[in-house]
């Protein structure tokens, strides 16, 4: 599924590319993405409390102005973003790209479309978690009886698959918070296709969104939502060069 970078990267309307990265770099890589970093990206950096949290963010913005720098033609070093009342990021002075970024623990996830909002989503799937607790505190009544309805031993992926696709979708409308995460419902069942299942707010049409479940690592679970119908959803691997 994962794909070595090709030669040639061409984004088509049609698509939405997704990129894993491993952002567990060794100190050369670190020092040159720094570089890369805008005054305010680096200001974040130096505010995490621990060493290994600020090099992932290093390492995960230094990455995005590479690959947006591909997809652009442009100098990573000299974009720059803005970012919506809620926090989306966007490229500044830039309508031809799209993009979303999560990370969890080294495993870095990107998502770029031309022309539709897009939000992605990873996290470690921790077996030592309260998934009923935490579920029964965010998830929608449904997706709580659904979760509840698996066997025992997929309940915590159940819980992920659901967890990661509501953050994606969240990031996706650009809202932030300001849309509940109880307000809508996915489906969560980890034998079965993603889907939106239903939005308990206008507008209430769930056939416009797209969800796919990604896989990055062992251990990992993944989801892409995009505000549209793309033909083709491509992963590729970012590579060490």
């Amino acid at each position: 599924m994962w794909l070595n970078s090709p030669d040639n990267l061409i984004l088509s309307e049609d698509e939405a590319h997704i990129w894993r990265a491993d952002l567990d770099l060794d100190e050369c890589f670190q020092g040159s993405f720094l570089k890369l970093l805008s005054p305010d990206e680096k200001k974040r950096a130096r505010k995490f409390r621990f060493a290994k949290d600020s090099r992932n963010f290093i390492a995960a913005r230094g990455i995005l102005r590479l690959l947006i720098g591909k997809y652009l033609e442009t100098n990573p070093a000299e974009i720059t973003f803005q970012y919506s009342e809620f926090g989306k990021p966007g490229i500044a002075n830039n309508d031809s790209l799209r993009f979303n970024i999560s990370h969890s623990q080294n495993i870095a996830l990107f998502a770029f479309t031309k022309i539709f909002n897009i939000g992605i989503d990873v996290e470690f799937v921790n077996p030592n978690i309260e998934v009923k607790e935490i579920a029964a505190r965010f998830f929608s009544t449904n997706e709580v009886k659904n979760l509840l309805a698996l066997p025992e031993a997929q309940q915590t992926l159940g819980f992920f698959h659901c967890w990661t696709r509501k953050e994606a979708f969240i990031k996706a409308v650009g809202e932030g918070l300001s849309f509940p995460l109880d307000k809508f419902e996915v489906s969560l069942e980890p034998d079965k296709p993603a889907k939106l299942l239903a939005i308990d707010r206008q507008p209430k049409d769930v056939s416009k969104w797209s969800i796919y479940s990604l896989s990055p690592e062992p251990n990992f679970a993944g989801s892409l939502v995009i505000e549209g119908l793309v033909e083709k959803v491509k992963c590729w691997s970012w590579q060490k060069s």
